[in-house]
């Protein structure tokens, strides 16, 4: 039910303000609208399996009234060129699988785009995702004798494919690249050392973390891990002395490369505020990065020291 109502509340503007001409539709008409839209249609589904970001990006309109919501985030056409290229930008391709569509007409000048979807996105690093429970609606209006998507809607659900799959990435056993303890410095004057025993008991792990500045301890706390097998994800809960608990998600993107982001942006981490990423430089070095708004807010390196 929050989905249907979702979907009227953002397309019943459009439908009611929409110009149309007196009379209904024949179906001749009908048909030849359909037919032309989802010539658009299959080109654009064609366009995104093949990330090719400038041919799915004509399809939208070009105008300040343009807007696209994804998963949530409301986005100008801007923001959408932005999203749309950089997604791509980290593609190798993709396979969008239609379970069910429907063309309608609000008016006698639109048309209206609904499918039930889902994907295997398929990327350079060799990390894969499956995308499911997706719904995606486009409005269609004639501009300039070209059909043109004046608005769009798509949500859905995300989850890695399965550590032991084709990507090769098992996820459990690249945790264990973790053991030991590591220093690193975090600020002037001040070490951040943490350490993991490499032990994994039902699917669960520990991490001990102390900051200090001049030999005095400013925190100190623990680091909860447990592996989820559905999303092949990390949940990690941080404990820190006197601060409260910080619930964090991550996982693999391949044998030497970890991303972090908040257990918020679980769903879509594409348009996460924050990012964490963790590189393996050699078996004793790390390092970490912190990213807002896709843009290096700090980095720190850590040295294994036994």
């Amino acid at each position: 039910m929050k989905k249907k109502l979702v979907f009227l509340l953002l397309f019943l503007p459009f439908v009611f303000s929409c110009s149309t001409k007196e009379g209904k539709l024949s179906e001749t008409e009908k048909d030849k609208m359909k037919t032309e839209v989802k010539t658009i249609v299959d080109g654009l589904i064609k366009n995104c399996n093949e990330a090719n970001s400038d041919q799915v990006i004509a399809v939208a309109l070009h105008s300040p009234e343009f807007r696209y919501v994804l998963n949530g985030h409301v986005l100008n056409y801007e923001e959408y060129e932005t999203e749309v290229k950089s997604m791509h930008g980290l593609l190798a391709g993709q396979k969008i699988n239609i379970l069910s569509e429907n063309y309608s007409f609000p008016d006698n000048s639109s048309v209206l785009y609904v499918a039930e979807f889902s994907a295997l996105e398929n990327y350079k690093n060799g990390y894969a995702r499956i995308s499911e429970s997706g719904s995606w609606s486009m409005l269609f209006k004639k501009t300039d004798n070209t059909w043109k998507m004046i608005s769009g809607f798509e949500s859905y659900t995300a989850r890695n494919v399965s550590g032991d799959g084709t990507n090769g990435i098992n996820q459990l056993e690249l945790l264990k690249q973790y053991t030991g303890t590591w220093k690193g410095e975090v600020g002037k004057d001040t070490l951040l050392v943490w350490s993991y025993d490499g032990k994994i008991m039902n699917n669960a792990a520990t991490f001990i973390m102390k900051t200090t500045s001049k030999a005095k301890t400013l925190s100190e706390g623990r680091s909860s891990l447990v592996y989820d097998k559905k999303t092949d994800k990390f949940i990690e809960t941080e404990y820190v002395k006197g601060t409260p608990p910080a619930v964090y998600t991550w996982w693999f993107t391949a044998k030497d490369k970890v991303d972090i982001f908040m257990i918020q942006d679980i769903a879509n981490p594409d348009n996460a505020i924050e990012k964490f990423t963790i590189n393996f430089e050699s078996k004793d070095k790390i390092k970490q990065t912190w990213y807002k708004n896709n843009k290096e807010v700090w980095s720190a390196t850590f040295t294994r020291q036994k």
